[in-house]
């Protein structure tokens, strides 16, 4: 970082401007944590100073917003991307600017001169970072900016801090706010906090304490609202709460076989879309799995309490949440997948055999999602078991789903990705018959048979067709 402070300070003279290093960078140094961002204040000429920076260090040089005067350089430092946001001082002087930021962490300074040892902490931020507390800077520092609550929760989550009374207490008044700010803004810090580790308990706490989910997800004040039968001892988000905590207690703890562990874990940590990774996708569902059961609730005679179809009727709350925050396509069709297929899980436990047929087609369903389906089923089934004590239904249900997961990673070809022994063409010539859907069901009908062991030789492949077309 040398280089770059060195030509962050001849640019500063170059211009006869004044400049500070602020936020995340600064927070980070003094928390001894890797930090390769810097965001830069500037008391004049932001763009000027910003394409000088950019044409000394070699960078790209882009403007982010010319209406507040925020421009960003791109830096290839060896194999190290490092971006530095420059942005226009708000006020006279730094303190004023420090004082209109977010939370005390975030508003110290470093003023870039030769010495660079000039730091500027009018809030007493470095205090707040010894004693992990997520303060905000004023009582207007939520309404200026709605999403400054989310955000809290996420350092929170990210930094294991607290957050102090009086800013939750804000948070809460503010909170409906939250409807006004762009759904790209949200998603993305919603993104960050779910994917921390040991994300729930900030998750729960931001609903205990402000009411936030109620805002930002669907039907939340109606899964609260909603009971269910035994087993289950939660209302309905309770329950999806405590499904939450166990995902990641399952995987915190590796409550899996090793392999399978790896497995799941390498899937988990792939992005799925932009920066943001299977981490999300898995823990929304966990937090909407069971939406559907506050439209599907029924009473029986005899006061059990049925939720037919609910992983149906679940699915148009998640297109209208996924509208809302700005999905993926890839997102938004792995959430429907795992929410509409979540029960399929616990429905093959309750078959005499989990055949390799069955598995086949619990893969031909979810694909390359059958590994978090599996992992939301376990999460789901030991929310469900554990607060009743059911801890031998528990262990019968691990095995299942451990069962399953040995057949798909240890034995692929005689479950999910049984080898191809004809093909598309082959049907057509063979059968004399023109290319069509028909095609593509007798493959999978082939296929189905063969992790049956009813198939084994292309010849036997051919003839089961052949019966299939009569």
């Amino acid at each position: 970082m040398y280089e770059i402070f060195k030509a962050l300070r001849n640019t500063l003279v170059e211009h006869k401007a004044k400049g500070y290093i602020v936020g995340g960078f600064v927070r980070d140094k003094l928390m001894g944590r890797p930090s390769s961002d810097l965001d830069i204040v500037v008391d004049r000429n932001v763009f000027k100073i910003a394409e000088t920076a950019a044409s000394v260090l070699g960078g790209t040089y882009f403007v982010l917003d010319s209406v507040n005067q925020v421009a960003r350089v791109v830096v290839k430092n060896t194999d190290l991307l490092i971006q530095l946001d420059f942005s226009a001082m708000q006020g006279s002087v730094i303190e004023e600017d420090l004082s209109r930021r977010d939370f005390t962490i975030n508003s110290m300074a470093l003023q870039i001169d030769e010495k660079m040892d000039k730091f500027i902490d009018p809030l007493k931020g470095q205090k707040d970072i010894k004693n992990k507390i997520i303060r905000m800077t004023s009582r207007r520092c939520f309404s200026e900016d709605p999403l400054r609550i989310l955000r809290a929760f996420r350092f929170a989550a990210r930094l294991n801090f607290i957050i102090e009374k009086n800013t939750l207490n804000t948070m809460a008044v503010n909170v409906k706010a939250l409807k006004r700010v762009s759904g790209e803004r949200i998603l993305d810090e919603m993104a960050k906090l779910l994917e921390a580790p040991g994300s729930c308990q900030y998750v729960k706490l931001a609903d205990e304490k402000v009411n936030l989910w109620s805002v930002l997800l669907p039907q939340v004040n109606e899964m609260k609202e909603t009971g269910q039968s035994y087993p289950h001892r939660d209302n309905v988000w309770e329950h999806s709460l405590r499904t939450l905590y166990h995902l990641e207690k399952i995987m915190a703890e590796k409550k899996l076989p090793p392999e399978v562990y790896q497995a799941v874990r390498k899937k988990l940590d792939q992005k799925l879309a932009g920066n943001r990774s299977h981490w999300l996708v898995l823990k929304l569902a966990c937090l909407l799995h069971d939406v559907g059961k506050t439209v599907t609730f029924k009473k029986q005679a005899g006061g059990r309490i049925t939720f037919y179809r609910h992983e149906k009727e679940g699915i148009k709350f998640i297109k209208t949440f996924s509208e809302r925050v700005r999905l993926s396509s890839a997102e938004r069709q792995a959430l429907i997948l795992l929410v509409e297929n979540h029960m399929r899980p616990l429905w093959l436990f309750n078959e005499p055999q989990v055949t390799n047929a069955a598995v086949y087609r619990l893969g031909k369903k979810l694909g390359s999602y059958i590994y978090h389906c599996l992992l939301l089923s376990l999460a789901d089934v030991s929310s469900t078991y554990v607060p009743g004590g059911n801890i031998s239904e528990l262990v019968s249900y691990q095995r299942h789903i451990f069962n399953i997961f040995d057949k798909i990673i240890n034995e692929p070809e005689k479950t999910v990705r049984p080898p191809r022994i004809v093909s598309g063409d082959d049907l057509i010539k063979f059968l004399g018959i023109p290319g069509s859907k028909i095609i593509g069901e007798m493959l999978d009908k082939i296929a189905e048979a063969q992790v049956n062991g009813r198939i084994k030789t292309r010849a036997e492949a051919l003839e089961f067709a052949s019966k299939l077309l009569k």
